[in-house]
């Protein structure tokens, strides 16, 4: 499915709206980056691609925050914890269990516990 998201905008818009038959997928290129180029020159850049969600509690504040601390990078020893992040379109919840890791082709699974929020500096 995340190959055929970006199917429409990019491939068939751009041939259908084009009167031109020949090398087509060289026309389809040219199009797509004068888009790329004018986003880049408009500074609009890429939307954000991650969003917290729901109320946030202190990390100092959980009660296994000692456990975890040793992984924590520096700047997030202040940070928040919430109930659900959207990364990229795909939103991740406390309790959803994941693989995360793969050893030996066979997957390791986690459930996430909480969703960590850097504060803004």
């Amino acid at each position: 499915m995340r190959l055929e998201r970006k199917h429409r905008p990019v491939v068939k818009i751009p041939a259908h709206s084009t009167s031109s038959r020949v090398n087509v997928p060289l026309t389809i290129a040219k199009r797509y980056c004068l888009s790329l180029a004018a986003m880049f020159l408009s500074e609009k850049g890429f939307q954000s691609p991650v969003a917290f969600h729901s109320d946030e509690v202190a990390l100092q504040n959980l009660e296994y925050y000692q456990a975890f601390l040793h992984i924590l990078p520096a700047n997030y020893l202040n940070a928040h914890c919430t109930g659900n992040v959207t990364i990229c379109g795909t939103t991740y919840e406390v309790g959803t269990v994941l693989a995360f890791k793969y050893h030996d082709d066979l997957p390791m699974f986690g459930v996430i516990e909480c969703c960590v929020k850097p504060l803004q500096a």
